[in-house]
Order: C-alpha cells, then sequence, then structure tokens
C-alpha cells in the first residue's frame, strides 16, 4: 500500500506542476479556452464528467470500435483502467467483466456491476446481467462508474456501465451495411438504417452472425435486432422507444481444462462436455420508453419503464435447466438544480421498481447418442439432447424497491455530495416438485441502506481533485441462490449478501488545448461475506458460499495522449493488492473435513497488475489503424493458491500465468461519387502469445482454464449508401 501512495503523490505532483505550466501558458498567449463537457447520465444528476467525486470514464465506442471486429462489448472497454473484461470464448458463457475485482466470481454472466442499455437495465433485479443481446454494431457511447453504486443503483457493488446506441442520421434516410468474415469461420453482417424526419427520429440495426470457435464444441448462431426511434414533442419534452431482440438457436460452451491439457491442446473439449451438449440456446427481448422532461434550467424529470423475457435452454454437465423469465420495471429520478448569489444547490430525488419473475425446470442430463456426439451438427443438438427424471419445478420471484436521494452544494470551487438510497430485495420461491419427498418454499429479504459521500475540487477549468466515501451490499442472484450443494429445492439459506465499503481518491485532468488527459485513483474496498465460487467433488455445478472478510487496495491511472489530428495515443495500469482478511476454508483431508484460516491469501482471478497502451492513426487520405498491447499479471486460481492440503500436484498448476498480448488494425476509407467503402482488416495476437484468458476459480479436478487463441485475423467492409 505504501508504494501505491508514493506512485499516487508523483503523479499529483507532477500534474500540478503541468497544471501552473499550462495556466502560464494562457496568460502569456491570451487564449480563451472552451471545453466540452461530457455529461454523465449514469451518474443521475446531469453533471459533467468533471463536477463528478467518482472515478468516471467516458468512452465514443463508434470512434473507439472503428474497423475492429464487432464481436464483443470488450472491444470497446479495453482503454479503461480498473476494468477487466475476460473473453472466455465460450459463447454460452459470455464475457467476464469485473471492476476493481467485483464481479470475477461470475460461473456466467456478469455479476456486481449495473449495466444498462438505452435506458433499460440488462442487469436483473436479482444482480445478474446478460450482455449477448448488446448490438455491438450500434454502439454510440459508454459511461462506466468505477466503484460501490449501491447509493444510486442498488445491486452495483462494482459500479455502472451505461451504453447509449449512436446517433441516428440527420438525413431522411441512410443505409450502412457491414460485412465482416475471419478465422474460426466466424462471419458477421449488420445493416443499419437510419434517419430522422422533422421532430421524429429512428435507428434500426439487423444483425446475423455464426462461428465455429476457436475451440471444439465451440459454435454459436446468432440474430439480433435493436431499434431506437425518437420523437421531440416540445424543446422541453423528448420520449423514446427501445426495441431490442436477439435469438440464438445454439451458442455451445467447451468448458475448462486442467493445466496441462490447456498448454498442449487449447483447443479441445472433453468428450463428457460434448456427449453432455453443453451450451445454451436463448430467446431475448426487450422493449421500453422512456421521457425527459426539462420545462426550464432548473428542473429535469426523467422516467422509464421497460418490460424483458428471456427463454433459456441449458444443458450443463449433470442437469438440463429450462427457464422462462420475465421482468420489468419503472425507472424515475427528478434534479433540481438552484442558483444562488455565492453557492450552487442541487438535488436528485428517484426511485426505481423493478420485477423478475423466473419459471425453472431442471432435469437430469442424459446427453446425446454416444455414437454421435462426436459429428453431430450443432444446430441439431438441442433436439438430440435426452431429458431424464426432473430434479426441480420452482417459481422464482423478485421484487425490489430502491428510493435514493442525493444533494450537492457548491461553494466557489468546492463541492459536496452527499447521496443515500433504501435497497429492499424480497426474494421468494414456489415449490412445485414434491417427488424428492419434501416441499421447499421459500422467502428471504435482502435490505440495506447504502450511502455515499464525496468532496470535488476543481483546480481549475481544466482539473478536479476529489475524495468519496460510498457504501454498498450486493445479493446473490437467484441461480445462486436455487443452485444448493444438497440438491434440494427453494433457496439457500446459509447465503447470505456481500457487504462493502470503500474509500476512494482521485485526480482527473483536461491539459493544454485537450493534448493530455490523465485519469488517476487510488482506493480502498473492504468485504464482508464475500462471495465465492467452488465446485464439489465430481460435479461441473458452480455453487457460492460466503468467506469472511477481504479487502482490495489498488491503484488506477489512465492517461491519453493527443499529439496532433491524426494521431492519438493512451495508457493505462491497474494495480491491486486483492487479499482474504478472515476466511475460514473447509477441505477434504483423507475422508475428514478440515478447516484452514486463508488470512493474507490472494483472491483466484484477479491480477495485480495490468497495464494496456495503444496507438490510433487516422490519415485524411482515408488510411487509419491501431495498434494495442496489453500485459496482464498471473493469478492464482483457487483459494488456497496452491495445492489443497494433501494434494501432491505443484503450485504451478494453480496459478494462471500472466502474458503479453498484441493486436493490430488496418482500414482504408474510400471515397467515390456514389458511395463511401471503408475496408479494414485486423490481426488479433500478432506474435501468437500462449495464453488462458479467463478462469473458473476453485473448480473440481484442477480444471480452472479457459484458453485463448493464437494469432487469428479478421476483415471487412462497410459501405456508406447515398443518404437522402
Amino acid at each position: 500500500m505504501k508504494n501505491l501512495l508514493r506512485i499516487f503523490a508523483v503523479f499529483l505532483l507532477l500534474q500540478s506542476f503541468s497544471i501552473a505550466q499550462t495556466d502560464t501558458l494562457f496568460r502569456e498567449n491570451e487564449i480563451k479556452i472552451v471545453l466540452d463537457t461530457v455529461i454523465i447520465e449514469a451518474a443521475r444528476s446531469g453533471k459533467s464528467d468533471l463536477d463528478i467525486p467518482f472515478s468516471v470514464d467516458f468512452i465514443n465506442a463508434e470512434e473507439i470500435t472503428r474497423g475492429e471486429q464487432g464481436r464483443l462489448l470488450g472491444e470497446s472497454l479495453f482503454p479503461v483502467s480498473g476494468v477487466f473484461v475476460n473473453d472466455r470464448f465460450s459463447p454460452a458463457l459470455g464475457e467476464k467483466i469485473n471492476i476493481r475485482g467485483i464481479g470475477s466470481r461470475a460461473s456466467f454472466g456478469v455479476r456486481g456491476i449495473k449495466i444498462i442499455l438505452d435506458n433499460i437495465p440488462l442487469t436483473m433485479p436479482d444482480g445478474q446481467s446478460e450482455l449477448n443481446n448488446i448490438d455491438i454494431g450500434s454502439e454510440g457511447s459508454i459511461e462506466i462508474i468505477k466503484g460501490p453504486s449501491s447509493a444510486l443503483y442498488g445491486n452495483a457493488a462494482g459500479g455502472v456501465i451505461n451504453i447509449k446506441t449512436g446517433q441516428p442520421s440527420q438525413y431522411l434516410f441512410s443505409f450502412q451495411p457491414r460485412f465482416t468474415m475471419g478465422t474460426f469461420g466466424y462471419k458477421k453482417v449488420d445493416a443499419k438504417f437510419s434517419g430522422s424526419i422533422g421532430k421524429y427520429s429512428y435507428l434500426l440495426n439487423m444483425s446475423k452472425s455464426n462461428s465455429d470457435g476457436f475451440r471444439e464444441h465451440s459454435a454459436v448462431n446468432s440474430y439480433s435486432i435493436n431499434t431506437v426511434a425518437g420523437m421531440s414533442v416540445s424543446s422541453e419534452l423528448k420520449l423514446k422507444w427501445i426495441f431490442n431482440f436477439y435469438d440464438s438457436p445454439y451458442a455451445l460452451n467447451p468448458s475448462s481444462l486442467s493445466k496441462e491439457d490447456a498448454e498442449r491442446f487449447p483447443a479441445r473439449s472433453r468428450d463428457y462436455i460434448k456427449q453432455q451438449g453443453a451450451g445454451e440456446k436463448t430467446t431475448h427481448w426487450q422493449s421500453g420508453i422512456s421521457m425527459i422532461f426539462t420545462p426550464d434550467s432548473h428542473n429535469r424529470l426523467e422516467t422509464g419503464i421497460y418490460f424483458i423475457s428471456r427463454d433459456l435452454i441449458n444443458p450443463i454437465p449433470g442437469r438440463i435447466i429450462n427457464l422462462n423469465r420475465k421482468a420489468a420495471g419503472i425507472r424515475s429520478s427528478y434534479n433540481y438544480f438552484f442558483p444562488a448569489e455565492n453557492y450552487n444547490l442541487n438535488f436528485t430525488l428517484g426511485a426505481d421498481i423493478e420485477t423478475q419473475f423466473d419459471d425453472r425446470r431442471e432435469y437430469t442430463n442424459l446427453g446425446l447418442p454416444a455414437d454421435s456426439y462426436n459429428s453431430l451438427p450443432p444446430e441439431n443438438i438441442f433436439n438430440k439432447i435426452s431429458y431424464g427424471e426432473k430434479l426441480l419445478d420452482q417459481k422464482e420471484k423478485v421484487i425490489g424497491v430502491g428510493p435514493f436521494l442525493q444533494g450537492e452544494i457548491t461553494v466557489s470551487s468546492l463541492s459536496f455530495l452527499l447521496g443515500l438510497r433504501y435497497n429492499n430485495y424480497r426474494f421468494s420461491v414456489e415449490d412445485r416438485f414434491f417427488d424428492d419427498g419434501s416441499d421447499d418454499p421459500g422467502e428471504r429479504t435482502m435490505d440495506k441502506l447504502s450511502t455515499t459521500a464525496g468532496i470535488n475540487y476543481r483546480v481549475d477549468d481544466l482539473a478536479k481533485l476529489y475524495f468519496n466515501y460510498s457504501t454498498s451490499f450486493q445479493t446473490p442472484t437467484t441461480a445462486e441462490l436455487s443452485n444448493r450443494p444438497d440438491g434440494r429445492g427453494g433457496f439457500n439459506p446459509d447465503l447470505s449478501p456481500e457487504d462493502i465499503y470503500s474509500f476512494e481518491l482521485g485526480f482527473k485532468k483536461v491539459a493544454l488545448l485537450g493534448l493530455f488527459n490523465l485519469n488517476a485513483s487510488l482506493f480502498y474496498l473492504r468485504f464482508s461475506n464475500l462471495l465465492i465460487p467452488y465446485q464439489v467433488s465430481g460435479s461441473e455445478e458452480t455453487f457460492f458460499q460466503n468467506a469472511g472478510k477481504a479487502e482490495n487496495k489498488g491503484i488506477e491511472i489512465t492517461m491519453e495522449f493527443f499529439t496532433g489530428k491524426n494521431i492519438n495515443a493512451f495508457f493505462s495500469y491497474s494495480g491491486y493488492v486483492f487479499t482474504f482478511k478472515d476466511y475460514l476454508a473447509e477441505a477434504d483431508i483423507n475422508g475428514e473435513k478440515q478447516t484452514f484460516q486463508l488470512e493474507g491469501n490472494s483472491v483466484p482471478g484477479v491480477p495485480s497488475n495490468k497495464i494496456a497502451a495503444g496507438i490510433n492513426y487516422t490519415s485524411e487520405t482515408g488510411l487509419f489503424g491501431s495498434v494495442r498491447f496489453v500485459w496482464e499479471d498471473k493469478y492464482f486460481t483457487n483459494d488456497f493458491n496452491g495445492p489443497i492440503p494433501g494434494v501432491t500436484l505443484p503450485q504451478t498448476d494453480f496459478i494462471n500465468e500472466g502474458y503479453v498480448k498484441t493486436d493490430l488494425r488496418l482500414g482504408y476509407l474510400l471515397k467515390t461519387d456514389f458511395t463511401n467503402a471503408e475496408f479494414f482488416v485486423g490481426v488479433n495476437n500478432i506474435f501468437d502469445e500462449r495464453y488462458n484468458s479467463s478462469i473458473v476459480p476453485n473448480a473440481d479436478a484442477f480444471r480452472f482454464y479457459e484458453p485463448a487463441p493464437g494469432r487469428n485475423w479478421y476483415g471487412g467492409i462497410k459501405l456508406f449508401v447515398p443518404s437522402y
């Protein structure tokens, strides 16, 4: 921790000197600076990024993803320090995203982070998020708030990712088709239509993609539609309708491997996984209407309603999960800004009401025919898999209510913020399966008052220094509550929410004419009842337990360099010390359960150091390109940070080795009288690094590792059809 403090102090000293130099240049040249402020909608206060006492990042996704493959959200989040995106190369599981270590426990989807797409939460009331319905082809901008955010969003212990679809064309009609293909049979077609007609606007993007996958049993096929329609009723009132549809007839899961198998045969999947038909078949749609009413410069009201439907068939080793989910909610916030002679007041008042209804059935997985599972086309897997006896049949319901209040006073260059939210989540289950000889209804209420307090000091128009304190909590998801090692229905009565409190000191600077930007923060997180995944012997299922206490001390630095109108570069560093502070873990030693204190051990799945850097080039001639580099440190794969007592395997089998990866993309914009065409090509992992991009913490039989591919490529073309 002392080393982190020294690094941070040096940065503050250097930047203070830089600010002084910048001010001198302004006076000498009598330059008047006009800064483009970025309003961070995720903060729910109508404030700019320099006026918020939190670590905030804003990404212009349209620029970041130019010439990219368009496969995953992580392509856009790459430059941000503190945000770790692990591509599992398993389409059924999706990306694993963690912010400051929160979210690394997810066995599938995303946990602990509130993800919002066009004002509709992708995060369910129970805290689980699915990303496969995000339309990468129509991303416009992304806002990231790092650190506990329960005082605004409830189940958001790690932070917030707010994704907004790009702006529609100002013409009556615009058409932009995009075609991409690459290694491992990757093919994707996008067709984007957009336009504006008076007070109306629209954007429609349709997409189809499929891939054979890098590994055996990792093929995927999907279709999506993303629609956003807007209406400016008046200068004060704006309405927006959103509709998103995603269908995946198959997305297979190759599962994890042992250290030896991952090194020798990274593209393989185990026969048992293939015979069980591991994967998922998904249909998801969501729709909502949002309203923004701004009668004057002092008042702003934002309200939205939404509905979500998801159907899932999910064969996993040992069982088949059939899930039908419905969710709906109302989100509303009101901002009042009162300027006075010597101070300004800003109040935010709001509430979120959200519901989730799951109809869950689970069956024994008898698998695919033994004589054909290796040759069966992926589109036939879900028709050929055999269902055994019913194991679970229950209805699960979650109702979340979260009223919140936030107030801020600004005096000169100093502002003080105080916020609180009462989070109440009611989990209930109706057990409809009585063949196991028991009726396991259950009801759990998990509630907490979450608070936040912050101080923001505007050093000048170009810089801020801030401090904040926040408390947060994170409930277990319905899947985590219903996955019980004893196999019974109902909810696990022994699983409790995580409690977190956080301190953060940060500095943000936009330097001379925007040529140099810096965002740096130093933070401390303290966890109680940390949720930890584990597997039991002979099972591929993931269960969860609370693990006493843990803490994470870290530093994050993001720098952007603008060396001219054609070249810009970025550098980000994340450094963490994430350890257990009080954790009694059980282990089976020669048939007898023993308890071990793991205080001081590193929390698995979170690297201590990560560096990301890149250079982007754009020429007036139409040529563009970029080089991206990432180094990620090694980390442990289990709570014991090595072999469990009594196991003779070497410690290296329990360490995911660090790696260095370099990606390159090049493109050319060809302008003609009829249309413009953008050609692009990319090479991922240029130097063919062998590495594992993700792990399954505490996996059974020490199969922790999810390998990544070596050198691979993609290429494509994007057309800009004339607008009318």
